[in-house]
């Protein structure tokens, strides 16, 4: 397997290609990686994925703000999984979003990567203001002996699958069903950094995550968590929100204790897997109400735990 990350010199041959932002690597992107390996393995082509190293949306809608669901290094490291040949990943700028869809047909896919069949959905879009539709997609692969394979959207319960969709469902705090969507649960990762060491003080010690900005967050509250940190798995139970009854800002943070567990973390790569949403976010007008409600919540995580791994086992 490799990675491209420029594509001038590259001269490739004898490709079944997909091409997509891929946020989130969810089971609808799975779906569409399923089926490049069925076409590839049965006209005995090079499996290619092709994304882009940051969000078209960035480029296309730059006053639009835009939450993602995994950080670049995360969605390689998803695509990896899906065991392509190679993996293309450009930087989106206002040159290739310039492009007509004629052009990087022609241009990229056919003479430099050597596309001999291209799988997308139903809804994908390629060039310029997006002009070009399955239909016309198909048209063009038909005038140049590419194979075309248009692939339906995956469901979930009925839903069809996208990144917006479980953006909606993770902002709203359905981290437990936003994991059917995604085909796994919900993580982030950060950098432990300092905060006010308040919870050390009523026998909560936290970890502080300094995560990247535009990362999407649960909605504000009290999760069941595992917290990943020096090659160990904790139990944990993590505030995503503003701490209302410790400090008073709009600051959004993201703070896991770890049951059990003592120690220095500070500068140490973490990663928060979200399993399910205790509660709303609560100000206390007193340390020692923080203090019980932090018991109940902790309680509440280990008699999850022992379900969550219950479950597993029976399945």
């Amino acid at each position: 397997m490799e990675i491209l990350n420029d594509i001038k010199n590259v001269k490739l041959h004898s490709t079944a290609i997909t091409i997509g932002n891929f946020d989130g690597v969810h089971v609808g992107h799975q779906k569409l990686i399923s089926a490049l390996e069925n076409v590839a393995s049965s006209q005995g082509l090079y499996k290619v994925i092709f994304t882009f190293k940051g969000h078209t949306s960035s480029i296309l809608y730059p006053r639009k703000s835009l939450c993602l669901l995994t950080d670049f290094d995360d969605k390689i490291r998803f695509l990896k999984k899906c065991n392509p040949d190679f993996i293309i990943t450009l930087d989106f700028d206002c040159s290739l979003s310039q492009m007509s869809y004629m052009d990087f047909f022609k241009e990229v896919l056919v003479n430099r990567l050597g596309c001999k069949a291209l799988v997308i959905g139903e809804n994908f879009r390629m060039g310029y203001r997006g002009m070009g539709n399955a239909q016309k997609i198909a048209d063009l692969c038909d005038a140049h002996g590419v194979y075309l394979k248009v692939v339906s959207p995956a469901k979930v319960y009925g839903n069809v699958v996208s990144s917006t969709y479980i953006r909606n469902l993770i902002s709203e705090g359905q981290v437990d069903v936003a994991k059917d969507y995604l085909g796994r649960y919900y993580e982030i990762k950060g950098v432990v950094v300092k905060g006010k060491q308040l919870g050390r003080t009523i026998g909560f010690p936290t970890v502080n995550l300094n995560c990247c900005k535009n990362r999407c967050l649960p909605k504000k509250g009290v999760y069941v968590t595992h917290t990943f940190a020096c090659g160990n798995r904790y139990l944990s139970i993590t505030n995503v929100g503003v701490k209302p009854t410790v400090k008073d800002d709009s600051e959004m943070t993201v703070e896991s204790h770890l049951i059990g567990y003592s120690g220095d973390l500070y500068g140490e790569a973490v990663k928060i897997v979200f399993l399910k949403r205790i509660r709303d976010e609560i100000k206390f007008e007193r340390i020692g109400d923080l203090k019980r409600q932090l018991q109940e919540d902790v309680r509440y995580a280990l008699n999850y735990d022992n379900l969550f791994y219950n479950r597993h086992v029976l399945c």
